[in-house]
């Protein structure tokens, strides 16, 4: 099978696969299990997973596929599913890894804990619940990769969630972003306090938003926005 073939096939197949519709009836066009189904309207995370269940939670890396790779998806689906994901997975600066309404959501990492429970001793709930900042940046620009209305409502939208960075980098020590947060912004104790990828992501939003706004910088430099530089 050559790569052209392959891609032709993933196109082809990746909504089939991947989208959990919203009306049940539909169902059936799709790649299904309803009795697993724990919220409509999003993108599986995974497909053919051993664990089957695990198909059907709602993270954020959903938002990654959206950002490199656009085409594979509905322009309408992903919008809606980002709706969701804004609602459900969004926090102060970070994003939860996965949805509070799952049995396995636990939003506050302990990697000192040293307990009896297997789904959080010596943190082992990394990844399902507390609140990573560098998925913020993929989630920014699928919303600018799949905006629709007025180019001012999304700049404004976007903005919005990166005054709360632009804040967060003037109020600390090292002025940085973190590597994550526990449930709802609170601190974690066990996290990164300065990460290179929060950055880095965050940095790549800003990049997009300025290519979006039509002021692409010279000689590939950002130049900050203005309105960035201002508190309320």
């Amino acid at each position: 099978m050559t790569y052209r073939q392959w891609d032709a096939l993933v196109q082809k197949s990746f909504e089939q696969y991947f989208f959990i519709p919203t009306n049940p009836r539909l169902d059936d066009r799709f790649t299904v299990n309803p009795g697993l189904v724990n919220r409509r309207g999003i993108y599986k995370d995974l497909s053919g997973s051993q664990q089957e269940w695990a198909d059907y939670q709602l993270r954020p890396n959903q938002c990654i596929a959206m950002t490199v790779a656009p085409e594979l998806f509905d322009v309408r689906r992903a919008q809606d599913a980002l709706t969701i994901v804004e609602e459900v997975l969004l926090g102060p600066i970070g994003m939860k890894t996965l949805d509070p309404s799952d049995m396995k959501y636990n939003g506050t990492y302990d990697n000192k804990g040293d307990s009896v429970d297997y789904n959080s001793a010596k943190g082992f709930n990394y990844h399902q619940g507390p609140e990573w900042v560098w998925p913020v940046g993929y989630f920014l620009r699928a919303c600018l990769r799949f905006a629709d209305g007025p180019p001012d409502e999304t700049i404004h939208r976007v903005l919005k969630v990166l005054g709360r960075h632009r804040h967060h980098i003037e109020d600390l020590m090292w002025a940085s972003l973190p590597e994550l947060t526990n449930e709802n912004g609170n601190l974690c104790r066990d996290s990164c306090p300065a990460q290179a990828w929060s950055m880095g992501c965050i940095l790549d939003a800003l990049y997009d938003l300025e290519l979006t706004r039509g002021k692409p910088a010279a000689g590939g430099r950002f130049t900050p926005s203005p309105i960035l530089g201002a508190r309320p």
